[in-house]
């Protein structure tokens, strides 16, 4: 990826741990999340969030399971939810801006 992809993809990922981490049960699936992140001005393919979601599994910040038909089921972890405030550091994910 370019410098300015790898930035939206990192950008794009802290999104989808504050989505997260804004319900109650920290939990949604992939078209839920593809629909709020086009609210937040991402407005990306189905396969991109779930790429998303694979490398955020990869990284121990979210679980996945898969439910049928076809549907990808994430859940935040702690460090997922740290990640999402900017308490711990994860390569590929977007550090939040201090408020």
């Amino acid at each position: 990826m370019s410098g300015y992809a790898d930035f939206v993809a990192q950008d794009r990922r802290l999104v989808i741990l504050r989505l997260l981490r804004g319900i109650e049960s920290r939990r949604a699936n992939q078209y839920v999340l593809r629909t709020a992140c086009k609210s937040c001005g991402y407005d990306e393919l189905a396969s991109t969030i779930v790429n998303d979601l694979a490398f955020l599994r990869r990284e121990g910040l979210v679980l996945t399971e898969d439910l049928p038909p076809d549907i990808l089921l994430a859940t935040l972890t702690d460090l997922g939810d740290q990640a999402a405030r900017g308490v711990v550091r994860i390569r590929g994910v977007a550090v939040p801006a201090v408020e």
